[in-house]
């Protein structure tokens, strides 16, 4: 589960075990070499196999996010279209 908004965003909350990378940096992230993208994200970067789902505020940039890996090659992803605002009004 990877949160695509900006860091100030991201200070209302997020949806536990999330993690974080802003859609802006998404291409360069998942073009990193594992060691260099575990050290700059904190947590390890995804296989091209793994299931990823990601959101944003209400789905736009998610949306966007799920096209830029598939584009790279990561065939198991989902966007969460409806994002940020979906879950924190359920929960």
């Amino acid at each position: 589960l990877i949160d695509v908004r900006e860091p100030h965003e991201t200070a209302e909350g997020t949806i536990p075990t999330a993690q974080k990378i802003p859609v802006g940096s998404l291409h360069e992230a998942l073009d990193l070499p594992s060691d260099k993208f575990q050290a700059t994200y904190g947590f390890e970067k995804p296989k091209r196999s793994d299931h990823i789902i990601f959101y944003c505020r209400s789905g736009k940039r998610s949306g966007l996010a799920h096209a830029i890996a598939k584009q790279m090659g990561y065939q198991e992803t989902r966007n969460y279209s409806g994002s940020w605002l979906e879950w924190s009004a359920n929960s």
